[in-house]
Formats: structure tokens, sequence, C-alpha cells
């Protein structure tokens, strides 16, 4: 079995995560998140390449795929009058 290379990459207001792993193949999205952010793994939006990915114990990872983790938006008054 092969080994795939993805990137992993989240920004928030203090920290910017861009992080190249190699993972078996077959890997799932799921494990790469228990392994990689085990503490939000709960309340975390993810998606591949801008796509949104509801479930992520059904999507197995791809060679090139690109995993970014979505911060919630934070409401101030600027844009919340938008």
């Amino acid at each position: 079995m092969a080994d795939i290379r993805v990137r992993l990459v989240s920004i928030t207001a203090h920290q910017l995560i861009d992080k190249q792993l190699t993972l078996p193949e077959g890997a799932r999205l799921s494990e790469l998140l228990e392994e990689f952010v085990p503490d939000q793994t709960a309340n975390l939006k993810v998606g591949i390449y801008g796509q949104f990915i509801a479930q992520p114990s059904q999507r197995v990872l791809q060679d090139g795929d690109r995993v970014e983790l979505y911060q919630p938006v934070k409401r101030t008054k600027i844009n919340r009058r938008k």
C-alpha cells in the first residue's frame, strides 16, 4: 500500500496552520481530524478545496487533497449590519 500526501490548512485570528502530511492510502478524513485536531472534532467544519464535507467519516482522502478547517465568523457591529 502506498502513502498519500495531503495538506492541512486553517487560519484563525492568531495562527496559520499549513502542514504537509503523509498518510497511508485509504485514510479517511475523520482519521486525520482525530489525529491532528482531536479536541475540536465535535464542532469542527471541514472541507476539501472549498467543498464542505458533512460526513468526514465517509470521505477517503486522495493524494494531493487540501483539507481546510473552517472557523466560525465572529459577529461584530460592522459585519452585523451587512
